[in-house]
């Protein structure tokens, strides 16, 4: 059975179950969110009212400017415990080792998987499963479906695209990462998709024998073209043609719903380089 198969039959399972057992969460749960992609989807759901903290990370959207910030990777668990939330919503494990601390003052601590695009949708019928509403969740999903559906491209010989993270040292968005899918969703073919590693570290020297046709940097650079400048990169495809792309940080690095956003900023990139 394909990876395609096995989503589509996790989703509808997960779709079920959360019709079928009763949610506890009152209409005006309490939630603290620990990732600003967490905070971004419980917005697009409709929560941000009944959110009463984020991290300092947490920047969009507007609704949320004046929550109270709890930290980021280390939390003021004082802070937290002050605000009486009913749920903490995390990501991947994040914060994981404060689990505990949050089960003995009976907040409960609930921790989503999200790496790949296709668990996003299923990550949204979660969420609203929990707070009640899998309604919302549901109708998030059917949406996003339609919206990947039309911005899918499919072409017969996709652009190769190195997608930078990080240059120091150099990380870029592997294989199993959800950037993979977007390049993948775009058009595109991603230089390192074989690789296991979500963001592994890599060597100029890697990237100039997979001699990308575009390079996105997705991380605060300074100006695109002084990668050119880097040893060896010169005959690079994407330098010589200077198809060097700065892109928003925060819309192509956090697995949300601005995740089709990201699409779209991919197709007009590789749509232009044809």
């Amino acid at each position: 059975m394909n990876n395609t198969k096995r989503s589509g039959i996790a989703f509808v399972v997960i779709t079920i179950l959360c019709f079928l057992i009763p949610s506890q969460a009152s209409a005006k749960s309490r939630i603290v969110s620990l990732l600003p992609s967490l905070t971004e989807l419980l917005c697009e759901l409709g929560y941000s009212d009944q959110i009463v903290a984020v991290t300092t990370l947490c920047n969009y959207p507007a609704e949320i400017a004046s929550q109270a910030r709890i930290g980021a990777m280390e939390l003021d668990l004082e802070k937290i415990v002050g605000l009486k939330p009913d749920y903490i919503f995390d990501l991947n494990r994040a914060h994981e080792k404060y689990r505990t601390i949050f089960e003995q003052f009976k907040i409960k601590y609930i921790d989503l998987q999200l790496i790949k695009i296709d668990e996003i949708p299923q990550a949204a019928v979660l969420l609203s499963s929990t707070l009640g509403n899998p309604e919302k969740g549901v109708k998030f999903a059917d949406e996003w479906k339609k919206k990947i559906s039309d911005l899918q491209k499919v072409v017969p010989s996709p652009r190769k695209v190195y997608v930078e993270i990080w240059d120091s040292p150099i990380q870029a968005a592997g294989g199993t990462s959800f950037i993979n899918d977007l390049v993948k969703i775009a058009g595109g073919k991603n230089i390192f998709e074989h690789t296991e590693s979500p963001f592994p570290l890599v060597s100029m020297e890697k990237v100039i024998t997979e001699n990308p046709d575009v390079i996105i940097l997705a991380y605060p650079a300074q100006d695109p073209l002084s990668i050119s400048s880097r040893p060896g990169w010169q005959n690079i495809p994407a330098v010589k043609s200077k198809s060097i792309f700065k892109v928003d940080p925060d819309i192509f690095t956090r697995p949300g719903p601005r995740c089709l956003k990201a699409i779209e900023i991919l197709v007009k990139i590789l749509d232009s380089e044809k």
